[in-house]
């Protein structure tokens, strides 16, 4: 039997022998000489990037403060104002007062008197045969005969004094200038014309009728008159249609 110490020594031996690689012994020359002949590449070099904080010095930090206050504009100490540039007003001159500056009204005349309204009247004045050139007009005229008109003889309604008339009424109608032109009328309502419900006696050949005078011809002359159907028949024939030569006045 082996001893310990024998049985120690190999083990330790074996170890020894066991921990040597065969091929790093034999070929340990030739790896070398080949890593020696091919080139090693180069190492990529990344460029850094160096990112360098700002140093915010105490006095850029107030400015920055108070750029940041809303927008506004910080408050200025008036010992950064420069001087006043108001120029001076010399001591020769003298402030005038203000009353010498106020214009004055220009003072009113009192002759000066306002002008008082008048009043005026719709209705039309009526034709009351009133003393003054218009009744001497209107008296010469009624007192006048007139002669060489024209009698003819129309369908009879409203005529132009607002009366409604038949051709059964004796009745007649002048010319448009005698009935614009009659004393006292002023042209704004026919139905206020004196000349309106006034009789007038006719006569022709020797025939003499009596007529109401209630309408205006616009196509007869200034003499002529143009009856009511029953009127015109008591002169003369309806057939004939015109007849010449009347005379005529008021009554």
């Amino acid at each position: 039997m082996f001893s310990l110490s024998k049985m120690m020594a190999l083990f330790s031996v074996a170890l020894s022998v066991a921990a040597i690689p065969n091929h790093i012994a034999r070929n340990s020359h030739g790896h070398h000489g080949i890593a020696a002949r091919v080139a090693a590449p180069e190492p990529v070099v990344q460029p850094v990037e160096v990112v360098e904080n700002p140093v915010v010095r105490p006095q850029n930090r107030r400015r920055m403060k108070r750029a940041s206050n809303n927008g506004r504009c910080p408050p200025v100490s008036s010992s950064a104002l420069p001087p006043s540039s108001t120029p001076e007003v010399p001591s020769n001159i003298v402030d005038l007062p203000k009353s010498s500056l106020t214009p004055k009204p220009h003072p009113q005349s009192s002759s000066t008197s306002k002008s008082k309204p008048t009043s005026t009247s719709t209705n039309p004045p009526k034709n009351t045969g009133s003393s003054g050139s218009g009744s001497s007009a209107l008296n010469k005229l009624l007192s006048q005969t007139f002669t060489g008109g024209d009698g003819t003889y129309y369908a009879t309604g409203l005529g132009a004094c607002g009366i409604v008339n038949k051709d059964t009424d004796f009745i007649a109608a002048v010319s448009e200038d005698f009935f614009d032109t009659f004393p006292g009328y002023n042209g704004a309502n026919p139905n206020n014309n004196g000349l309106c419900g006034r009789k007038v006696s006719v006569n022709y050949q020797g025939k003499t009728i009596t007529v109401s005078l209630t309408d205006r011809c616009t196509g007869c002359a200034y003499s002529s008159l143009d009856f009511s159907p029953s009127a015109f028949k008591a002169l003369a024939d309806p057939a004939i249609g015109r007849i010449h030569g009347l005379t005529w006045h008021f009554i």
